[in-house]
């Protein structure tokens, strides 16, 4: 932000509404969200029934096993590509639900 010449880019307005409006959780969460689609590509992301943030933490739902078993594997080859593509420690742990 440029607060000594009043200008402001769109990015920091949006971002100036939304901690005004306390809804920096919710575009946190729809940011994670979207990255780990990013991040897993599109056929793990149709096998993820349900995926939910909160305190930093994923929670995904998985519906096979072996992919379950497998993500639990990579997990944090997962948090670490998420952070590394939001530019944050957006996530610190992956659980599996």
């Amino acid at each position: 932000m440029k607060p000594t010449d009043n200008e402001y880019t769109f990015h920091d307005l949006l971002k100036l509404v939304f901690k005004n409006c306390d809804m920096t959780e919710q575009v946190d969460e729809i940011n994670i969200i979207a990255t780990y689609k990013d991040v897993v590509g599109d056929l793990i992301t149709k096998l993820t029934q349900d995926i939910k943030v909160k305190n930093k933490t994923l929670y995904l739902k998985v519906s096979s096993a072996a992919l379950r078993n497998e993500l639990s594997y990579k997990k944090q080859d997962l948090i670490n590509k998420i952070n590394a593509n939001l530019k944050t420690e957006a996530i610190h742990t992956i659980i599996f639900v």
